[in-house]
């Protein structure tokens, strides 16, 4: 029995001496397209002869651990490495200018989002965390989304407690809009971590937030002493900092912060934010620490500098068909102008991964929405009126707003409906149309489930071709080829092949889910919006149906395509009960004699 408990106890002895050699010391989550590169940097804390007993993994959503998702290969590495650990070699050097150690071809431990826990583990212990593996991050201290969070000097690594105070964060949203790490306004200290805390006190600062509009009232700013000691330390205004110090905030350069042996290791300045009346647009706000003195050889930290970014609130308000003419070139008549749009969702959000790219309409026409970054958390929802603030932009010839802030005024709205084009050009860009009586061109340009972004095909409809897009993100994406003759519905974009103009070609249209495609069960697709009339529209519990053509049947279709109910029917007007249907947007199908008709309702 002796033998047996001092070999258990000799063997978590091991385990434990071993699980300092190597800690986690670094997680980015970046601002390039797709949320990329994601970064998970360790540091090796002594010799270690074979990295293969290592493993990493995130832990998404809150959801508990996933336990190793990536075995290092069996390399050796020495004390003091730095281990950078990306999804994409390519997105990792064009962020940061050089390669990563490891890559591990986009697999799941390098696809966290800014507020998902990473786990290190060492022969299948966990021997180190960052967040806490239980919980989803958003809103919590330690959310990092668009941000990175690094690991304080001779802290970790810390078992499998998540250990708060070990870490330095950037706080969220700070890699908005950035390209480079060199060029970022708060960069992340890449291989920078030491094992030994450092005897030296060090100045770094943080902010309350780092994104907000004008209205925010105050935003408070920390900085931090590593170590108490009588040291001073200046903060000050950076040069580059566009906002007007009196007029946009009250701040006066620099400020003296002074500490003392035994007093507090922070302090925090209050800086007035200055809601003004001017339609000023995004401007920043740069500060710095500099000038650091005292007896104990103060210096500053890895973290010396923050940039803020302030949003103005003072847009005029337009209606879309205002904002969204082009000129004879293709060129967006109001390039840059900042403004309030507000309009109802038509479609599902078209990024993947962090980002958001959907449509909004209202009664003056429709324009795209773009943005690298999620904003205000909003989750993309057909149907839902939004407010948006943000600036009038255009990608390849497709007038976009790039937005601020989103406001979620009220979900449930009435989408439009398509309407019956023969051309495709600026007149239906980002509005609800159809081709009816459409065939594929080539069957085989329709290759289901594959495509990097998804993929493009050609219809006719006997006279006229047209350019079609299915996004990977629209359930059509992984349906099989239709056959026969069709009727597609869809947004009206475009994608012209250069970035410069004149404007004038890759007019196409992008279908949202797969009720927008109906394949034809009769030999016409006919327009019966004028003798047919359902009501109300949006319908709570009965959906009553008026016409006097002869109807032999009803179906109807969710967005994804599925068949909800079906009737034959002999009666020119009938009832149809949605009582028990979720709520949501519905395809209903007539079928006449004289040919088939599709239009929607919505079900409150």
């Amino acid at each position: 029995m002796k033998r047996i408990l001092f070999f258990l106890v000799s063997f978590v002895l091991a385990l434990t001496t071993q699980a300092q050699d190597l800690v986690i010391s670094g997680i980015f989550d970046g601002p390039l397209s797709g949320g990329t590169p994601k970064v998970i940097e360790l540091t090796a804390i002594n010799n270690i002869a074979d990295m293969s007993i290592y493993g990493i993994g995130a832990a998404n959503n809150g959801g508990g651990s996933d336990g190793i998702e990536y075995t290092f290969p069996p390399a050796s590495a020495s004390a003091g490495d730095c281990i950078t650990v990306s999804g994409d070699s390519a997105q990792f050097f064009a962020y940061f200018g050089i390669n990563p150690t490891f890559i591990t071809n986009n697999g799941p431990a390098t696809g966290f989002n800014g507020d998902d826990a990473i786990e290190l583990f060492q022969s299948q212990v966990r021997i180190d965390v960052f967040g806490d593996t239980a919980v989803d991050g958003s809103g919590t201290p330690w959310e990092y989304l668009d941000g990175w969070v690094y690991r304080v000097d001779g802290t970790g690594p810390d078992g499998g407690t998540f250990v708060q105070s070990n870490w330095t964060y950037s706080g969220i949203n700070v890699n908005d809009g950035q390209t480079s790490n060199s060029s970022s306004t708060t960069p992340l200290p890449l291989c920078t971590y030491v094992a030994t805390a450092s005897s030296i006190p060090m100045y770094s600062i943080s902010a309350s937030s780092t994104s907000f509009d004008e209205g925010v009232g105050q935003v408070t700013i920390d900085v931090t002493l590593s170590i108490s000691e009588n040291c001073s330390v200046e903060l000050a205004l950076d040069p580059a900092t566009t906002a007007t110090a009196g007029s946009d905030f009250t701040f006066t350069s620099p400020q003296v912060l002074n500490f003392t042996m035994g007093g507090a290791t922070t302090q925090s300045v209050v800086i007035p934010i200055i809601d003004d009346a001017m339609i000023e647009g995004t401007e920043t706000i740069n500060l710095m620490l500099q000038s650091p003195s005292g007896t104990g050889g103060c210096a500053l930290g890895a973290v010396s500098a923050i940039g803020l970014t302030l949003t103005d609130n003072d847009f005029p308000v337009y209606p879309i068909g205002t904002v969204n003419t082009e000129d004879a070139a293709g060129v967006a008549d109001s390039l840059g102008t900042e403004c309030i749009l507000t309009g109802v969702v038509h479609g599902v959000d078209l990024r993947d991964g962090s980002g958001l790219e959907f449509t909004i309409i209202d009664a003056t026409g429709g324009i795209g929405v773009f943005s690298f970054s999620d904003t205000d958390g909003y989750m993309v929802t057909e149907g839902d009126e939004v407010s948006i603030a943000g600036v009038i932009n255009q990608f390849r010839g497709l007038t976009q707003i790039n937005p601020f802030s989103i406001t979620l005024n009220s979900p449930g709205n009435l989408v439009n409906m398509p309407a019956a084009t023969t051309v495709l050009d600026e007149s239906t860009e980002s509005e609800i149309v159809q081709v009816v009586d459409a065939t594929l061109v080539n069957p085989a340009q329709w290759t289901t489930g594959m495509g990097g972004a998804g993929f493009a095909v050609k219809i006719t409809d006997g006279t006229n071709m047209y350019d079609v897009w299915i996004d990977k993100e629209v359930s059509l994406y992984n349906e099989p080829a239709p056959m026969g003759t069709f009727t597609l519905a869809g947004i009206g974009g475009q994608r012209d092949t250069t970035t410069s103009a004149p404007f004038t070609y890759g007019y196409r249209i992008a279908p949202r889910y797969n009720a927008d495609l109906i394949v034809s069960t009769s030999s016409e697709q006919i327009d019966l919006s004028t003798e047919i009339a359902i009501f109300p529209n949006p319908a709570s519990d009965i959906l009553s149906i008026q016409t006097d053509l002869q109807l032999t049947q009803l179906s109807v279709y969710n967005v994804f395509g599925q068949l909800i109910a079906q009737e034959n029917i002999q009666d020119s007007a009938t009832k149809l009960n949605i009582a028990d249907f979720a709520s949501g947007v519905y395809m209903i199908q007539f079928v006449t004699e004289s040919g088939d008709w599709t239009t929607k309702f919505v079900k409150e």
